[in-house]
């Protein structure tokens, strides 16, 4: 565990060495939740190097000038990045964290070399509502991917619970319907939880699309 500096911000990251070469995975955490929540998929994933961190303002200290908008906020990732010399990486977005990794993809694509996006949305908009819990609401409003998914380049696999309370099997169809040669899984049984509840099904589904 470290903190980095990261424009004003005060970044928690975790990194994970082992002997594989290649670009680490990088996990982005859903709405308010710390790094911590990774803890049962990082148990069932042991052969590549992973890095995560909490968004600022959910721990830490975020900048005044934390961007609140999601093309804003795709442009600061690439910063903590920069800080750890991490040139490019393979990017898990999961729930809320599977928007930024849509917006990181479009916007840099030269820095993900895969993409996974589990248990999210193409799009929310309308919500009102400053910490990290607000800001990161605040990023969804009017947000949708939907008119640019057709341009992503970056290889992708959509991945999901088919008993999603949140989103449903048809909304992640479309997502992956609307990605250009996207893969899509829908495990049997999976809830919105799935690094958590599902971490060795969820950890399976990403080493078969990786490698």
């Amino acid at each position: 565990m470290q903190w980095v500096d990261v424009d004003g911000s005060r970044v928690r990251v975790l990194r994970t060495d082992t002997e594989s070469e290649g670009p680490p995975l990088l996990l982005i955490n859903g709405m308010a939740a710390r790094l911590e929540m990774w803890q049962p998929l990082c148990s069932a994933i042991t052969d590549r190097p992973l890095l995560m961190f909490d968004f600022p303002g959910i721990t830490g200290r975020p900048a005044r000038d934390l961007p609140l908008e999601m093309p804003g906020l795709a442009r600061w990732l690439g910063r903590p990045l920069d800080a750890l010399d991490v040139e490019s990486a393979d990017v898990l977005g999961y729930s809320w964290g599977g928007v930024l990794a849509q917006q990181f993809a479009r916007d840099t694509s030269e820095r993900v070399r895969a993409l996974v996006l589990a248990s999210t949305n193409f799009g929310f908009g309308g919500v009102y509502s400053v910490g990290g819990y607000q800001r990161q609401i605040i990023s969804l409003t009017g947000w949708t991917s939907l008119p640019w998914l057709q341009e992503l380049t970056v290889s992708t696999l959509v991945v999901a619970g088919d008993d999603d309370p949140y989103v449903p099997s048809s909304t992640t169809r479309r997502l992956a319907q609307s990605i250009p040669r996207a893969r899509l899984e829908l495990i049997p049984g999976g809830g919105h939880l799935l690094p958590i509840n599902q971490p060795n099904r969820l950890a399976q589904a990403i080493d078969d699309f990786l490698r």
